[in-house]
């Protein structure tokens, strides 16, 4: 062995200084690599909080979303997930009929892309987007979404479970929360009280079977306290836990000012139904385009969640069909053309309630609507909330119809925002605000 050495000693280091060099490049390569990526997630992190609060600061005192932006000191160029020309149909559709505060919002259901995000003010006959991209309003009957699925999962209640209620569904009084039945006590099934908005059955209902700490839980699994965009500061929808039977009461049939949420948000809850039981974040932001580099990067992922059952989403489903057919939406949707409503599957929710800030009723509308023989999930969600003083203008059931037929027979079905489809409208001044 000794021998070997002496006699191959030069071959032997310098073979040994090759395996040497290699090694440390290969650790120099894994480890720069490693360091390259870190660094390259940190500018996208950066990045991504810069342009968050620059964008939100913007769109809040610009009223309008821009089409440049500078972050550390670099122009980026701003692609969006809008839908030019859904865009202005909601636009136009708001200044037609000028409600006290309105807001519209489109989602792409296949993607959490918004298509539409648009708010009017009606005294300052103008565009408002603090309405779009606010959480503070009254979220009214909207909750019963959520006190219908903990019902469905927690309790094993169905849309023919019967509920027995007396006086007037629309009111919420200690007397009608009694569980002692008389000769004026009327018994609905659970789809029929989601249909109509009873406020009475969903607050025995709940006060019977749930409570607070799950009803909670769930609201949270359905974006409530959490910050639902990475690319704009939206603020979060709130919940305050009830600290007694009556406040269970009003808490699980959205009867109270305490519970807020805002129209994006309200439009997500319908694309949860739609997206069997999956919440899928939304995201204006389609890319940024670096002026400089010409690099365009594509920022705000994050991962789909699945936060009802396949079997409880069908069944609020059904729930929210029933609304459009039978419920608190069909005289809206009557008017909708036979052949387009039979070829949609249409479903909803509508809620009102007094209070907020702007003060006012609230009139609210989510719905999902699709192509019936389409992909289980495509299509799209859409919220409508109107807050009137003094007097009605116009319902948000109809509008969100007419948003649904325009979008199903106007707009090219390949929605791919402004990256790759440019309308000349915006294309210098970017998209106006709504």
């Amino acid at each position: 062995m000794l021998y070997y050495f002496r006699k191959n000693y030069k071959r032997i280091l310098v073979g040994a200084v090759v395996l040497s060099s290699f090694v440390t490049v290969m650790i120099n390569s894994f480890f720069g690599h490693t360091i390259r990526e870190n660094a390259k997630r940190a500018s996208i992190d950066k990045m991504q909080t810069l342009l968050r609060n620059d964008l939100t600061k913007y769109i809040l005192k610009e009223n309008r979303y821009p089409k440049t932006l500078k972050l550390d000191k670099v122009d980026f160029e701003i692609f969006y997930s809008i839908n030019p020309d859904l865009q202005a149909y909601v636009e136009n559709l708001l200044q037609q009929h000028k409600s006290d505060f309105a807001s519209i919002v489109v989602l792409n259901n296949n993607t959490g892309e918004i298509l539409a995000a648009s708010g009017f003010e009606r005294e300052t006959n103008s565009f408002n987007l603090k309405l779009v991209f606010s959480s503070d309003h009254p979220s009214a009957s909207l909750f019963k979404i959520i006190t219908s699925a903990n019902l469905f999962e927690e309790a094993g209640l169905n849309k023919d479970s019967l509920i027995p209620y007396s006086g007037r569904p629309t009111t919420l009084y200690k007397s009608q929360l009694r569980e002692n039945n008389s000769r004026w006590t009327r018994f609905q099934t659970l789809g029929k009280a989601f249909a109509v908005s009873n406020n009475v059955v969903f607050a025995k209902a709940a006060l019977k079977n749930l409570n607070s700490i799950d009803l909670m839980n769930k609201a949270n699994r359905f974006g409530f306290n959490q910050a639902l965009m990475l690319d704009l500061n939206l603020g979060t929808s709130k919940l305050m836990e009830p600290t007694d039977q009556y406040g269970m009461a009003e808490f699980a049939s959205g009867f109270n000012v305490e519970t807020t949420i805002g129209p994006i948000h309200g439009a997500i809850l319908a694309s949860i139904i739609a997206n069997k039981g999956v919440l899928r974040y939304p995201r204006i932001i389609a890319g940024i385009k670096n002026s400089i580099t010409f690099e365009t990067i594509k920022l705000f992922e994050k991962p789909d969640r699945q936060v009802l059952n396949e079997k409880s989403a069908r069944e609020l489903s059904g729930l929210m069909e029933n609304t459009i057919f039978e419920g608190t939406a069909r005289s809206s949707f009557r008017k909708m053309s036979k052949g387009l409503k039979e070829s949609l599957k249409i479903g909803g929710k509508t809620g009102s309630i007094t209070g907020g800030e702007p003060f006012g009723k609230r009139d609210w509308f989510t719905a999902f609507a699709s192509l019936r023989n389409g992909q289980e999930g495509s299509g799209i969600s859409v919220c409508v909330m109107n807050i009137n003083i003094n007097k009605w203008y116009i319902k948000s059931t109809y509008l969100a119809k007419n948003v649904i037929e325009y979008y199903y027979q106007k707009t090219n079905k390949d929605h791919r925002g402004l990256s790759q489809q440019t309308s000349k409208k915006h294309k210098n001044d970017g998209i106006r605000g709504s």
